[in-house]
């Protein structure tokens, strides 16, 4: 290899090194959206098992959801600081397990849950559940306006290694 085809690799690998670490700033929101895809699926499969039109709510949150992936998946070829369908999708989300928090409360616990027993132990269970999801939704609402500021921690990273570049 001569020296000018070694520079010339040198360059793409930093490039590249640059565009995934770019890219894995939003790592823990896809795997947190991917176990929602999955939490939304089975809850579906639930309504279906039930025979609730319920089955609608899970099926419209995988719905909203696609977006939010979309807009995940090109990340990679046009890094963007701002995802607005992600963060979109996280509000709903979040709205909807604070809706949970407050029916577990209710009578409606048994026609929102018709697949649960509606003993105090299994509605204290679906409270820490959503309280749980919640909490994470935010977490990553937080995350996502940290990264949409630069305040991250990926990107100072980012920047440390772009610096430590030979020029």
């Amino acid at each position: 290899m001569t020296p000018e085809e070694k520079k010339q690799f040198e360059v793409k690998r930093q490039s590249t090194g640059i565009k995934v670490m770019t890219y894995n700033r939003f790592l823990l929101i896809r795997y947190v959206g991917a176990c929602l895809f999955f939490i939304n699926l089975y809850t579906a499969l639930l309504y279906l098992l039930s025979h609730s039109n319920l089955i609608i709510l899970p099926i419209l949150l995988i719905f909203a959801q696609l977006p939010a992936i979309w807009e995940q998946i090109k990340l990679y070829s046009t890094p963007v600081n701002v995802v607005k369908f992600t963060q979109s999708y996280f509000i709903l989300q979040t709205s909807v397990f604070m809706g949970s928090l407050i029916i577990v409360t209710t009578p409606l616990f048994n026609r929102v849950f018709p697949f649960l027993n509606a003993t105090s132990e299994v509605r204290i269970g679906v409270a820490i559940s959503a309280g749980l999801f919640t909490l994470v939704c935010l977490a990553m609402l937080g995350k996502i306006r940290r990264i949409s500021i630069n305040k991250d921690k990926q990107y100072q990273r980012i920047q440390q290694y772009k610096q430590s570049l030979p020029n």
